[in-house]
């Protein structure tokens, strides 16, 4: 620990002139070696804390400078890291250790931004083009399966409202273009980290453990029990018996959910992929007799 203390020692004294664990093209090449060296040595620190080799470490790192790296970090890690004199964490988010942090310049007045604190808009006012951001930055919430979807709803209308592409009509055709791109971004991640389902299968994809199609082998009973709900909620008029099944499905879900929580806690990929593949089938139950509930109710009214 005290070896790791000293390195995030250098961390923070960088940090106070705004360059974090970025990109450093645009520093000079002594700042860029001290950064890359301590930031090699805050890794090394990290992984001998959990008792990992440097054979690990260099498969993880060798030559990855702008790729997803994921690092279990323990408590005492994350509160030593602590953040910058912005208020942001050394490292975003802080479950995960993120090699794509770059300062790059705004292409209308030149100034240099720091594409993280500013990846919309520059402080000169004008509309950035998007970077290579994870839903969860540009969400800007903390990655992970549990998230607060009211926080995710009010930040995906503040950014809507902020980006629509009518408020730039009148702009140039590259601030058009780059509202419009930055939008579909924004509504792209509200959309795959609005519901567990989505969330999960990208977290797996984030891991480099995407769930393919085919490649989880259900048990032959589930399926049964699966067709079985699927031919009941079809030959049922009962309104009452349809709302029963999905209280049903509501449970099996949310209990699918905390299981799913754990394993992604754990990093255990395997059992997070077949939870997500039975809550498929779950899920796509209790959106059909949602479907026929709204129908039922639109043919009631029309009467």
């Amino acid at each position: 620990m005290a070896a790791l203390t000293k390195h995030i020692g250098v961390f923070r004294t960088l940090k106070v002139h705004n360059i974090f664990y970025h990109n450093v093209s645009g520093q000079s090449a002594d700042t860029s070696n001290v950064l890359s060296q301590s930031r090699n040595s805050v890794h090394r620190s990290v992984y001998s804390l959990h008792g990992r080799n440097s054979n690990h470490f260099n498969s993880q790192f060798g030559a990855r400078s702008r790729s997803t790296c994921p690092v279990d970090f323990g408590a005492d890690v994350v509160s030593a890291l602590g953040t910058s004199h912005h208020g942001h964490s050394l490292f975003l988010p802080t479950s995960r250790l993120y090699g794509t942090l770059d300062y790059q310049k705004c292409w209308k007045c030149g100034k240099q931004i720091d594409s993280h604190r500013e990846q919309f808009f520059c402080t000169c006012g004008v509309i950035q083009p998007p970077q290579q951001r994870t839903y969860f930055e540009v969400m800007e919430i903390q990655d992970g399966f549990d998230i607060d979807t009211d926080v995710l709803q009010k930040r995906f209308r503040d950014l809507q409202w902020a980006l629509h592409p009518d408020k730039f009509s009148r702009n140039s055709k590259e601030e058009q273009g780059y509202s419009q791109q930055q939008s579909t971004l924004v509504n792209q991640a509200y959309r795959t980290l609005q519901k567990p389902y989505t969330r999960g299968l990208y977290m797996l994809q984030l891991n480099g453990q995407a769930l393919e199609e085919g490649q989880i082998e259900m048990d032959p009973a589930f399926l049964t029990n699966i067709m079985e709900l699927n031919e009941q909620i079809l030959d049922t008029d009962s309104e009452e018996l349809l709302e029963k099944i999905k209280g049903d499905m509501s449970a099996i879900i949310s209990d699918l959910n905390r299981k799913i929580s754990i394993a992604f806690n754990n990093h255990d990929f395997p059992l997070a992929k077949q939870l997500l593949a039975q809550i498929k089938y779950y899920v796509n139950i209790e959106e059909k007799i949602e479907s026929m509930l709204e129908s039922s109710d639109s043919s009631d009214k029309a009467a």
